[in-house]
């Protein structure tokens, strides 16, 4: 992957996209680097935690950024650490694919989109933050409907795919609704998508988090790791600034 792709993830970590919440509350230093980690109590405590005030092994920080930890948004661990593995986790995912056009169309959409996929991903995390029994499989059957109801709309029939799943289909309204609130303020924005952006966007969220949950464990892997390498993203921000336009 060139020097340009690589940009382009670790611009996603920071504030590239226009997105901010408030910084987190800063506890006063009580650092030392001979002290063991505040959270595990095991390892050496080798970095100062801006949002708790005490020192923090480098796994903790990791593992527990943004999920447990409240960091401010400049915290120099927190960006360094959001487009590393952000970047690493991308390749993963590309590298699994054995589809060689796939390949390519996923990387197409990332370097045209990343705005767009970003948005889409806040609305994953916004949605999913307080229900901790969600899932990635569910969140991957949501994102699933969603894009074969636009696929659907793109050949000229008008049909909601629905989950029975209530939570599922929550995630799918919200998807929708979140979507259509874009169209609906196409007049009023500079910059314009097509559908055909909409569906390309959600075509690689819904095969990234389905990559998730074929090589993890944890059934909110896809959904803690999207949290933690998106600390801007708020359930009530005002997502403005693009439109969707016909297709």
């Amino acid at each position: 992957m060139g020097k340009d792709r690589a940009r382009l993830f670790q611009s996603e970590a920071g504030a590239a996209h226009g997105a901010s919440i408030p910084k987190a509350r800063r506890r006063p230093f009580r650092y030392t680097a001979a002290v063991k980690c505040f959270e595990c109590n095991q390892r050496k405590a080798k970095r100062a935690c801006p949002a708790l005030g005490r020192g923090i092994c480098a796994q903790c920080c990791g593992e527990k950024r943004v999920i447990e930890i409240p960091c401010p948004t400049d915290c120099v661990y927190l960006a360094a650490g959001a487009s590393h593995q952000h970047l690493k986790s991308f390749l993963a995912f590309i590298q699994d694919e054995p589809d060689p056009n796939r390949r390519r169309k996923f990387l197409d959409t990332m370097d045209r989109l990343p705005e767009l996929i970003y948005l889409l991903e806040g609305v994953l995390v916004g949605y999913a933050r307080d229900l901790r029994s969600f899932t990635d499989r569910e969140a991957a059957d949501a994102v699933g409907l969603a894009l074969e109801t636009y696929r659907t709309e793109s050949r000229g029939v008008l049909y909601e795919n629905r989950a029975p799943n209530p939570l599922t289909q929550g995630l799918v309204r919200e998807l929708r609704s979140f979507l259509e609130d874009l169209r609906e303020r196409a007049r009023q924005k500079p910059v314009a998508f097509r559908l055909s952006d909409v569906i390309d966007s959600l075509d690689l969220l819904h095969a990234r988090a389905a990559f998730f949950t074929r090589t993890s464990a944890n059934p909110r892997a896809f959904l803690d790791f999207t949290a933690r390498n998106h600390p801007e993203i708020e359930r009530d921000e005002k997502r403005g600034g693009i439109i969707i336009a016909g297709s």
